[in-house]
């Protein structure tokens, strides 16, 4: 009898850890779209590129608002794959480049990890001109998100993230791009 205890302690003791485990890695997540995680290093990897060009501006933009624009540029290529036409990621580089969203995203975009989420933001703002913004959502809900709750709840009828509880600001400089 102890020795049928023993193993189902040990089972027990087994679980526990891999829970743990897997609770480990949901408190690194920052969020996930689909199948797909993104980390909090990786936030902070795309934040800190963005903040090495930026003129300063930046420093005060708090971690929920590059998540939501991180979340706004993922989505806005996952829709755009399923539609034909739409711009290439250098077609919607030019006016970045050419400075018609200002100097701050132009500079900006001289980072390539900042880049990335400036045309997809820039990809966004085409799309919801070209679909409408409530095909644009009903589109991007089709993409599952979860974010982690240390930076807020995600609001699926607005794509946008809340409550994160943060002194935040309404959206950070980069979900400016082309609205």
């Amino acid at each position: 009898m102890l020795a049928k205890s023993c193993r189902w302690l040990v089972v027990f003791a087994l679980g526990l850890s891999f829970l743990a485990g897997c609770e480990y890695a949901r408190i690194q997540m920052a969020y996930s779209i689909g199948d797909d995680e993104v980390s909090i290093e990786e936030v902070v990897t795309l934040t800190n590129a963005c903040l090495a060009v930026s003129d300063g501006s930046l420093d005060d933009v708090p971690e929920p608002s590059w998540i939501n624009d991180m979340i706004h540029a993922e989505l806005a290529r996952r829709v755009a794959a399923s539609h034909s036409g739409i711009l290439t990621d250098e077609e919607l580089r030019r006016p970045i480049d050419e400075g018609e969203f200002g100097p701050l995203l132009q500079a900006m975009a001289v980072d390539q990890t900042c880049a990335e989420v400036i045309i997809g933001l820039t990809l966004m703002s085409v799309l919801i001109q070209e679909i409408g913004e409530e095909r644009f959502i009903a589109e991007a809900n089709q993409h599952e998100v979860l974010l982690n709750p240390r930076f807020g709840v995600w609001d699926p009828e607005t794509l946008t993230l809340s409550g994160s509880g943060s002194m935040s600001k309404a959206g950070s400089p980069l979900s400016q791009a082309g609205r």
